[in-house]
């Protein structure tokens, strides 16, 4: 392949992909200096691992959740910190308390709440998520991972620990240890007919694209374009598979590639002399 970008453009590649909106949630807030890469860091809140039967501390829970909906945050946290001084056991409450440190950019104490979860429900697959999620933003991969593997060990019917597991690889640069993890959390999403399927389907896709595969990636990058056609890293992918088809369509290779432009995405000077020169 006389493109020497498919792997040197991965990061660039991920960048535009990270940002893409989930399909069924609204994206969380943050109050660190850049918003995360949502489609990668999905987190959790909960209030089903270890319910308390402290009245005032679920009544301070239940306020706290209610707020936390409202984006009204500070006031969410007073309330968390509330029912946990009531019950010290409240291991919601700690995991809800850490998503709320997460979205202030206070990754450690975001952990040590997880960590605090953990000890009083070792089974918490939510807390596991978070922690992963939270090491992965910190840049601690090794820590991130482990979590990942301890989440699908503790629940494996559960499609986050497999795509956590491998959006984390594609980012690392391994495509096919990203695909080993990513075709499972697809089967697992469509099994629970979650939407968060395109998610797991589009990081297929550019996987696959990774690897040079355009004939198995193009299939997964097509039935999740309108999700994400405003992301550059697919408009890219797609564009640069139509550009070097055994019969390449240097017309749709133009459209798509002109679209991640605008998107942002920063093209190659050979993929631009080699559009100029297609027929």
């Amino acid at each position: 392949m006389k493109y020497r970008l498919w792997f040197a453009m991965l990061c660039l590649l991920l960048a535009s992909a990270c940002t893409a909106p989930t399909p069924a949630a609204t994206p969380e807030p943050t109050a660190g200096p850049a918003a995360e890469p949502t489609a990668l860091m999905r987190s959790q809140s909960t209030d089903v691992f270890c319910p308390t039967e402290n009245e005032a501390a679920r009544e301070a829970y239940n306020s706290a959740q209610n707020l936390d909906k409202q984006k009204k945050f500070a006031e969410a946290e007073v309330l968390y910190r509330k029912a946990i001084e009531l019950d010290s056991r409240y291991c919601d409450a700690m995991d809800n308390l850490g998503l709320i440190m997460r979205r202030q950019n206070k990754l450690d104490e975001a952990i040590d709440w997880y960590k605090k979860s953990l000890e009083i429900m070792p089974e918490n697959t939510v807390a596991m998520q978070n922690m992963a999620n939270a090491y992965r933003l910190q840049g601690q991969n090794d820590q991130a991972m482990a979590w990942f593997e301890k989440l699908i060990r503790t629940d494996a019917d559960n499609p986050e620990g497999y795509f956590g597991m491998g959006t984390l690889h594609f980012e690392l640069g391994n495509p096919e240890k990203a695909l080993t993890a990513l075709l499972e959390a697809e089967k697992l999403y469509k099994q629970a007919s979650s939407p968060y399927v395109m998610d797991a389907q589009l990081y297929i896709g550019l996987s696959y694209f990774t690897l040079q595969d355009c004939g198995k990636a193009m299939p997964y990058l097509a039935q999740v374009y309108s999700e994400f056609s405003t992301q550059g890293g697919i408009n890219y992918a797609m564009g640069l598979c139509y550009l070097t088809a055994t019969t390449p369509d240097a017309k749709l290779a133009r459209e798509y590639i002109t679209k991640a432009q605008q998107a942002g995405f920063t093209v190659p000077e050979d993929v631009l002399k080699t559009l100029e020169t297609a027929p």
